[in-house]
């Protein structure tokens, strides 16, 4: 993989939130002239010559839109970028910029307001591929190639697919598998409603520690890219989800035997299978012996430093074959 694909990667784990995208969005401005000629294209739905600079954040009547900047004709123009954010501000920008060009853009389907272009991310990958693939041969384009990998993973891109229903009895031995290794561990499983949607697919569950307090762990797939297994300590700056005696051992985890990957960018602390284990799970000719040992050790190997003490002392067959 080529340097700067690393370098986006490794961008997409750790600047996912809608302030650091906004911010990405302006670098990549601030260092291409073709990028930024292609994205004010796309928002405004023409070409624009762009009088300075853009600002990041422009602040006016107590109103901050991500972008701002003049044309050559000293007409003005914003843009709002949201991600999963419904707390749109419409008709206040349109008060504090009534002779603006506004463009609003975001990676959900918003309705059209008046006074507004109303765009999406996903059809800016799809614009932005467009162009690239048209100029292969431009060495600027496969800089922001390199880039449309980053902006895929923070705006949760799902390109579709041929699908393959052959094996969908997989998930569901994954979801018994998981069941099993909380029984013996002796944690007690919940459910809420994101633990089976478009995008996860597992188990949550929790333990009393030492101290009476209640610790929430998510264990199972998430299937977007970067997809694979997770473990997930929900809620991780909430001292009711998360007691700051736990957190504080788990915020200093970075890689083990099992686990490569750490990310607490969402709120909830995210942990990464290696993928060589991954492979063994999606590898039909692996018993099936050595698949929930992966599962559980991966585990264990995340709340062994933390005190569980309903653990359950009962072979780990004798759970199987119940």
């Amino acid at each position: 993989m080529e340097v700067i694909d690393v370098f986006f990667k490794t961008l997409s784990q750790k600047f996912r939130e809608e302030t650091k995208l906004s911010d990405i969005i302006w670098i990549m401005c601030s260092s291409s002239e073709i990028f930024q000629n292609i994205f004010l294209e796309y928002c405004f739905e023409k070409n624009i010559s762009v009088a300075g600079e853009i600002i990041r954040e422009y602040y006016r009547n107590n109103s901050k839109p991500d972008f701002y900047f003049i044309d050559k004709n000293d007409s003005e123009y914003i843009i709002e970028n949201k991600i999963y954010d419904h707390g749109d501000h419409f008709d206040q920008y349109i008060n504090a910029f009534p002779n603006a060009t506004r463009s609003f853009i975001a990676n959900y389907i918003e309705p059209e307001h008046k006074g507004w272009f109303i765009k999406n991310w996903e059809n800016f990958i799809k614009y932005l591929e467009e162009k690239i693939n048209n100029n292969m041969k431009n060495e600027e384009f496969e800089f922001i190639q390199s880039f449309v990998f980053y902006l895929k993973s923070v705006t949760n891109y799902w390109e579709v697919k041929v699908m393959n229903f052959t094996n969908l009895t997989s998930l569901y031995n994954f979801s018994k598998i998981i069941t099993e290794i909380i029984q013996q561990m002796g944690l007690k499983e919940y459910n809420i409603p994101s633990n089976f949607n478009e995008k996860w697919y597992g188990k949550s569950f929790f333990y009393e520690n030492k101290d009476g307090k209640n610790v929430y762990i998510w264990l199972g797939l998430y299937i977007p890219e970067p997809s694979g297994v997770y473990i997930s300590f929900n809620h991780f700056q909430d001292e009711n989800c998360l007691p700051s005696t736990e957190r504080k051992k788990i915020e200093n985890l970075t890689s083990g035997e099992y686990y490569d990957e750490t990310d607490n960018e969402y709120g909830d602390f995210f942990i990464h299978l290696k993928d060589e284990y991954y492979t063994k799970l999606c590898n039909e000719n692996v018993d099936v012996s050595e698949q929930k040992d992966i599962i559980k050790n991966f585990l264990t190997e995340n709340t062994k430093y933390i005190p569980i003490h309903q653990t359950i002392n009962l072979p780990f067959q004798h759970l199987y074959h119940q």
